[in-house]
């Protein structure tokens, strides 16, 4: 099987860039189905998108119009555990997902996408 040589992939991307309107807003959510409430920061590079305790079913919800040519992760704390996941990164989750929001649900074993049809994905547990 032949290797994608770089060029070829940036190629890809720019025509999938092309393809979508600039206008789509991407983004994230993270729902708390834990038993207590936990503490949630979540940033980028370049944005702090603040520190806040989600309470048990509270769901906090992120957009960014046009691209978020970028990467966004939590750090999730709950007790003395501690959880970090990527939860946004451009062009990866749209080329993995084929949707433009991800939605993510924090639980008691750790941290799951939803498929929204298809089951949960765990991810990552609990350090």
């Amino acid at each position: 099987m032949a290797t994608v040589g770089i060029p070829v992939v940036l190629l890809l991307m720019t025509m999938l860039a092309i393809s979508i309107p600039s206008t789509m807003a991407a983004g994230f959510s993270v729902t708390n189905y834990c038993e207590k409430p936990i503490n949630m920061t979540c940033a980028s590079r370049n944005d702090n998108l603040g520190t806040s305790l989600l309470h048990v079913g509270e769901s906090r919800e992120w957009e960014f119009g046009g691209w978020a040519w970028t990467k966004f992760w939590c750090d999730f704390r709950k007790d003395a555990k501690q959880l970090h996941q990527d939860t946004w990164t451009w062009p990866l989750s749209f080329l993995r997902e084929h949707k433009t929001h991800i939605k993510w649900l924090v639980k008691e074993a750790g941290i799951y996408m939803d498929h929204e049809i298809d089951p949960e994905e765990f991810f990552k547990g609990w350090n």
